[in-house]
């Protein structure tokens, strides 16, 4: 091993434990606030869990996840082929990086696992980086035009449970309000700021400048084009299938660990669990140092289930136990998606601009 090999392997050695560390403190930080003096219940209550887990219901986890997984690639697909690129990989091996990717996003905190997506795309798929960048930068985009619309619904649901007002109305204008903003955002939008930038800078000299303003314009451009071209209800429909695939996975992971545990049994509604994910992900999201997102990921599904009425101590090892369950899952996909990546990087069969 070169010298600088091992300065890189020391390195990252240090970073994971102390993700690990960060992770263990935000973990027993948050159990010693929450158990009220049942600090040494924890490791009985994470064994009776997962003991009285229906693992026949747990198991649905894996299909909703190779769904959204699945569906997630052809968004992927959709978007690279309506920006012309023409080196865009088969469904199957666009899925290998879609669940490396997804392993990714859990490993590292902020979703820089994100970037693994332009890596793995470019680098192995010899896919342009611009299309990369801006499928990915659309992908998001998407993918919180459909988290919006989720929370909206969820919120007037209930709404309606809690006062029995027909909500009906209210979530079609909602709805139809939010979507246009934000396509019309995406349709003239990106063109306005093509336009100013363009009058901004078209004076400006410096050689380093030019060029990262250069591929900024570029990726711009590409995600106009893609705004144009009459994909964006394909799109959004994709993108909603895709969240409501991932949250009625995480939903069955909670009726399999709450279902047949009487010490964890709660009575909570599946509109009050799903905040719970979103929030729990949201916190996952922060740029903390945390290992696997462990420690965040709990305290905000935590927050949620406990303004519900759950018991602290038991949503928080709820939480736990389901974020255990979906990593298991999630990283056994990412290992299938990094093997069969890499048999077959470089001379993948390719779908061409149609």
């Amino acid at each position: 091993m070169s010298h600088s090999a091992s300065i890189q392997y020391h390195l990252l050695s240090w970073r994971s434990l102390i993700s690990a560390g960060v992770s263990f403190a935000i973990l027993g930080a948050l159990w010693w606030m929450i158990s009220s003096g049942r600090e040494g219940e924890a490791g009985a209550l994470f064994v009776s869990t997962l003991n009285n887990t229906l693992w026949s219901l747990a198991s649905l986890y894996i299909v909703t996840q190779l769904i959204q997984s699945i569906l997630r690639a052809k968004r992927y697909q959709m978007l690279l082929l309506a920006d012309g690129e023409g080196q865009v990989p088969a469904l199957l091996h666009t899925l290998y990086v879609t669940f490396s990717r997804n392993m990714f996003v859990d490993m590292v905190p902020a979703r820089v696992g994100e970037l693994s997506y332009i890596l793995m795309m470019n680098r192995g798929h010899q896919v342009a980086v611009v299309a990369c960048v801006s499928s990915l930068v659309l992908s998001l985009f998407f993918d919180i035009i459909a988290l919006g619309i989720m929370l909206l619904v969820l919120v007037l649901v209930a709404i309606n449970t809690a006062q029995g007002v027909n909500s009906m109305v209210i979530i079609s204008l909602g709805l139809i309000l939010v979507i246009a903003v934000l396509i019309l955002m995406l349709l003239y939008g990106v063109d306005l700021i093509l336009r100013m930038i363009n009058k901004m800078f078209a004076k400006l000299n410096e050689a380093w400048f030019k060029r990262l303003l250069g591929v900024f314009l570029d990726v711009l451009s590409s995600v106009s084009r893609i705004g144009h071209c009459g994909i964006i209800v394909k799109t959004l429909f994709l993108s909603l299938l895709i969240r409501i695939a991932k949250y009625a996975g995480l939903y069955v992971l909670f009726l399999a660990v709450t279902t047949g545990n009487a010490s964890a049994a709660v009575e909570i509604q599946w509109w009050q669990v799903i905040p719970a994910f979103i929030a729990a992900e949201a916190a996952a999201s922060l740029p903390v140092p945390s290992l696997m997102s462990f420690g965040p990921y709990e305290g905000g599904g935590l927050l949620v289930l406990a303004t519900f009425g759950v018991d602290p101590a038991l949503a928080g090892m709820l939480m736990f136990v389901i974020h255990l369950l979906s990593q298991v899952v999630d990283y056994l996909l990412g290992a299938v998606g990094l093997v069969g990546f890499t048999l077959v990087a470089g001379r993948s069969p390719q779908t061409g601009p149609q």
